[in-house]
């Protein structure tokens, strides 16, 4: 994510952190209360933005989200729950909760670019032996002013470390057992309503709170390492 505070070419610019516990409703709900505001920036940014360079207004976004709420609650409603609870501690509708989700899918109506670049570095290509994972996320400037560092300690399942958009429930992070995800944005045809990227149940944010590295794909120590 873009952003101006820099110093000798790297960011200095440092993102609110969180740490959310309890069920999956709960930790919506203590997303959507403590960062409602910028939750509210989120939903004006991206509504504005759709609206004015593809026209879409509300009641068509309202209508375009709702095909996909669905599928999330058949494949991975441990994200419908945390969507309605976001909707609850943000005050905000379902559908607007859902539209945070969306971003991607909604441009790929509107016919946008593919996004985001990600790399990664086995143990034995790196000086210490740790293996790395970094992306490039290649969003609009503005989510500069929305992001957010959440740890997420549900009572089912590992803890998570994610950067994240505010009121997105999924993008890249870490979890306690080492396993990192990243994810980029391709486009293709045949598109259809499915679970989101951002709920899809095997990444991000559902592999890395329910599963452990294999074949060291993972970063070992739990370690986050940024780039």
């Amino acid at each position: 994510m873009q952003n101006n505070d820099t110093h000798e070419g790297r960011s200095t610019k440092s993102y609110p952190f969180y740490r959310f516990s309890g069920t999956h409703r709960q930790i919506g709900r203590q997303f959507g209360e403590a960062c409602s505001s910028l939750i509210a920036k989120h939903l004006s940014y991206i509504s504005q933005r759709l609206n004015e360079r593809f026209h879409l207004s509300p009641g068509q976004l309202e209508e375009a989200v709702r095909q996909y709420r669905p599928y999330v609650q058949k494949y991975a409603a441990i994200f419908d729950e945390e969507i309605q609870g976001i909707a609850e501690g943000a005050r905000i509708t379902v559908e607007e909760a859902y539209l945070l989700q969306l971003r991607a899918e909604m441009n790929h109506i509107c016919k946008t670019s593919n996004e985001c670049t990600t790399f990664a570095a086995s143990a034995e290509a790196t000086s210490n032996g740790i293996p790395l994972i970094g992306q490039n996320c290649d969003l609009p400037a503005f989510y500069s002013e929305l992001g957010v560092v959440i740890e997420y300690v549900p009572d089912d399942g590992p803890a998570s470390l994610m950067l994240t958009p505010a009121g997105q429930v999924s993008y890249v992070g870490i979890n306690d057992q080492g396993l990192g995800v990243f994810a980029n944005f391709l486009t293709c045809d045949g598109w259809r309503g499915a679970s989101p990227g951002t709920c899809c149940p095997d990444w991000p944010s559902q592999s890395i709170r329910s599963s452990k590295p294999s074949n060291g794909s993972g970063v070992s120590n739990g370690r986050l390492r940024a780039i």
